[in-house]
């Protein structure tokens, strides 16, 4: 149960740090908040579990925390532009005269 427990922490940690980082390149306060209240829960429930956790590499939990990243950095790359189609966030910025941003799907 740990070993699961830990892989989906770890994957929605990364996950979020994904969409986390788009948003703020992106200035979208409301989805940045959001992500950041989620992450909180995820890192608190896993520095509570792997802190307690007598591992070393190679063993399940370790495997579990280690390989969750990759497809949770994809999941966000994927992600991230539908949810803000979802939820109508369709917006292009302007930084120093240059687009930084655009959702056109």
């Amino acid at each position: 149960m740990n070993e699961a427990s830990i892989f989906l922490a770890q994957y929605l940690t990364v996950l979020l740090l994904g969409l986390q980082s788009i948003n703020v390149v992106e200035r979208r306060y409301l989805l940045s908040g959001i992500t950041s209240i989620a992450l909180g829960v995820c890192t608190f429930h896993l520095t509570a579990v792997i802190g307690s956790a007598q591992t070393t590499p190679g063993t399940a939990l370790w495997i579990a925390f280690v390989f969750a990243g990759p497809p949770g950095i994809w999941s966000s790359m994927f992600l991230q532009p539908k949810l803000v189609k979802l939820l109508s966030f369709k917006f292009a910025f302007e930084r120093s005269g240059k687009q930084i941003a655009s959702v056109s799907h």
